[in-house]
């Protein structure tokens, strides 16, 4: 699993997980115990709930907000908040 790539200003919470070949954007806060899998992008101003899981190669649109426990599997449109498992839309984000 590689090539993740996460934008400026995101926040991802504990216990999601990351693999190698990252890129993480400036002034992000990736905090202990995450973890992604490969070809995962996030793009700029994310939250990533705790807890959270993203499926290979998923898209994660630029404002966009996933909440606790998550498990997204399908790609997010910018500017979207997503909760559940698996992860589904709850509101546009203006």
């Amino acid at each position: 699993m590689s090539n993740v790539q996460i934008g400026d200003h995101v926040t991802i919470l504990p216990n999601c997980t990351f693999n190698h070949n990252i890129q993480i954007g400036n002034f992000s806060i990736v905090t202990s115990g995450v973890n992604l899998s490969g070809d995962v992008i996030v793009g700029d101003e994310c939250y990533i709930g705790t807890g959270s899981a993203i499926k290979h190669g998923v898209n994660i649109g630029s404002g966009s907000l996933v909440g606790m426990g998550s498990v997204v599997i399908r790609n997010i449109p910018p500017n979207e908040i997503v909760a559940g498992n698996p992860a589904k839309a709850l509101k546009k984000i203006n």
